[in-house]
């Protein structure tokens, strides 16, 4: 039984090979959101806090909801790499956009995950990203060849070199945004209810979200 204020995600196969593992919420708000977990050694799996904290955030908010464990991590099969991690991405939208019955997708993505989803949103697949934490150690794509809204979501207590760095990177995309969570650090062991809050808000303006 679901009691008030709980919700409860459907576990699914996504169908290919390698199957992977998915958990599902349906909603009928548009857009259908795409969680896309950081790289495995970055907290990779669907089960991460982070993950589920937007996972909970947006299906609160009236969306649908995929998040996924990519190639090797949990019940997913195969073995992880770059290739390896945008096939299952692709496969994801796929079967989000197949459970939904629509193609009206967003990607929240955190640190790999979220460049995963830029490159997706570069060749059409998205109509948004929303970018958590972009990774320090990885380089930034280049924002002019992004069409799609990208917003840019960092910790208040990230390095501020690199925050300003992602902040001017954000704001030379075309429609590109930028915001930055209150009193979280970067591993979001603090602000990450915060964190759910400001993600849901950037797809949901405040004062439409029906809570519980």
């Amino acid at each position: 039984m679901v009691r008030r204020g709980e919700y409860l995600e459907r576990a699914v196969v996504i169908p290919g090979d390698p199957p992977l593992e998915g958990l599902f919420h349906r909603g009928a708000r548009r857009p259908a959101v795409l969680v896309a977990p950081p790289h495995p050694e970055r907290g990779g799996g669907m089960e991460g806090p982070v993950v589920a904290e937007l996972a909970w955030a947006l299906t609160r908010a009236g969306h649908a909801t995929l998040r996924f464990s990519y190639p090797g991590l949990g019940a997913s099969g195969g073995r992880f790499g770059p290739e390896a991690a945008r096939e299952a991405r692709d496969r994801a939208l796929q079967h989000l956009a197949a459970s939904v019955g629509h193609g009206a997708l967003v990607g929240v993505g955190v640190g790999m995950g979220g460049a995963l989803l830029i490159e997706a949103a570069a060749a059409g697949a998205l109509e948004a990203v929303i970018w958590v934490r972009p990774d320090p150690d990885e380089p930034l794509p280049d924002p002019g060849a992004l069409r799609a809204e990208v917003t840019a979501v960092v910790p208040a207590g990230e390095d501020p070199t690199w925050r300003s760095a992602v902040r001017a990177w954000a704001e030379a995309a075309p429609r590109g945004a930028y915001r930055v969570v209150p009193h979280a650090d970067p591993a979001f062991l603090r602000g990450l209810v915060t964190l759910g809050q400001v993600v849901a808000e950037v797809l949901v303006p405040p004062g439409q979200i029906e809570l519980d």
